[in-house]
């Protein structure tokens, strides 16, 4: 894939790709681009939404409650004005 990305101008940042198996928290054959392995994650977040290598929701779900919790906390001064 990276060197058909290279054909057309296009370049995978090594740095910012991760792998992650699910299912495993581990990875046999660590995958490469050119001499480079890329770090295998066991969680990560996309679009706001986390992500984890057993498929456990139980942290997205967290997450998004923290989220909205934030939010309706700083709307409290608004709600608590009787203009």
């Amino acid at each position: 894939m990276n060197e058909q990305g290279q054909r057309s101008g296009l370049v995978i940042n090594k740095a910012k790709t991760q792998t992650m198996v699910f299912g495993n928290d581990n990875i046999d054959q660590p995958v490469k681009i050119d001499d480079y392995s890329l770090k295998n994650v066991t969680r990560f977040t996309y679009l706001g939404s986390v992500f984890t290598h057993d498929n456990d929701c139980a942290q997205d779900i967290w997450t998004r409650i923290n989220k909205a919790t934030e939010v309706t906390k700083s709307m409290e001064n608004i709600w608590n004005n009787n203009q």
